[in-house]
């Protein structure tokens, strides 16, 4: 389980976040798109990893990430 889990996921475009599951960390990345209700969110593309969608009700927790660059 992630330290500090969000529970607003109405973030900004580009925000940096990691998405956990089942006490995983399975990838971090920039918010792309936040649904109205802010239940969902895309996380751009990255590399090999494809613009990707994660949902509250499937058990998706986000928290914030530190950018590195």
């Amino acid at each position: 389980m992630p330290d500090n889990p969000l529970e607003n996921w109405d973030l900004v475009p580009g925000t940096l976040v990691e998405v956990h599951k089942d006490g995983m960390m399975l990838r971090t990345g920039r918010i792309d798109a936040v649904t109205l209700d802010a239940d969902i969110v895309w996380l751009a593309n990255n590399g090999s990893h494809p613009r990707s969608l994660f949902e509250k009700s499937e058990g998706y927790q986000l928290c914030l990430a530190r950018d590195r660059n």
